[in-house]
């Protein structure tokens, strides 16, 4: 199996024990074995931790693939670093300015994580999001509309905001503002939210999800949502920040949609491998 081209769509490995910063002294044969994967930021004052931690596992593992991923997650949209130059034209020096340097700079970095989260509440309010849904959805049209205009694929967290995320997403496109390839990250939506996915971005836009096991395995419906999207959609993630669990997790995840599927692990791999390339 760990000849088998693992990609890893998603994680966050720089904010936690990073695969390049493991000291030479520990066994990082099961690392070496993924055929790369894709960082993603949350913040703007991660976007240098993703770019150092990059460079560094591109000396370490120059055969592999290593995709540096820009963007504001909409968890951290109620810092007032973030909302400040984002709702209205960017100031000089902000970190929207950041992020379109970071994707002039390198024409392989993806837009991510960004998205819309309708269940991030201020604690001991239950009914108070942390950020409002109108602030997000501003970001959110802001970053896709970044992506559009530099051909970047965005990888996209939605939580409990389906109505709002296609409501900006045909707003987006009856103004010929869309991303040519999006990713749904984590993917939790139902059978039905698919088809409305793909009926509204196909065929223009190349569409794909995601399934991280921390994340997605434990819900009865996630089988079903696997079989109704098909294995020419889907690519391999952990969101894992440790990347001691990213080998392990990738291989379950890529075991679960076989079962779903019923193919073999070495075609969902190659599979998933070919979709992400095509990201």
């Amino acid at each position: 199996m760990r000849n088998l081209p693992f990609f890893d769509a998603h994680n966050h490995v720089h904010l936690g024990s990073a695969i390049a910063n493991i000291p030479s002294s520990v066994d990082t044969s099961t690392f070496s074995n993924l055929k790369g994967m894709a960082v993603m930021s949350t913040h703007p004052r991660d976007f240098s931790g993703v770019s150092r931690e990059i460079n560094l596992l591109n000396k370490k593992y120059p055969d592999a693939t290593f995709v540096p991923c820009y963007g504001a997650h909409p968890w951290f949209l109620d810092e007032s670093t973030i909302i400040s130059t984002s709702a209205t034209k960017a100031e000089p020096d902000s970190w929207v300015d950041t992020l379109v340097c970071l994707l002039k700079e390198n024409p392989k970095a993806a837009v991510g994580e960004i998205g819309l989260d309708n269940h991030r509440y201020v604690p001991n309010k239950p009914n108070e999001l942390v950020t409002s849904m109108e602030t997000q959805v501003s970001v959110f049209e802001m970053q896709m509309r970044i992506a559009a205009e530099y051909d970047r694929p965005v990888s996209v967290h939605a939580v409990k905001a389906w109505k709002p995320l296609y409501d900006s997403l045909l707003k987006l496109k009856r103004e010929k503002c869309l991303p040519r390839r999006i990713y749904f990250h984590a993917f939790g939506g139902k059978a039905g939210v698919v088809d409305q996915i793909l009926a509204l971005l196909s065929p223009k836009t190349d569409v794909f999800f995601g399934f991280a096991p921390c994340v997605n395995l434990r819900s009865p419906k996630t089988a079903d949502v696997v079989r109704r999207i098909g294995i020419e959609r889907i690519v391999l993630e952990t969101d894992r920040e440790d990347a001691s669990y990213v080998w392990d997790e990738v291989v379950v995840g890529a075991e679960f949609i076989s079962d779903a599927l019923e193919i073999t692990v070495d075609d969902v791999v190659k599979i998933c491998r070919e979709n992400s390339c095509k990201l």
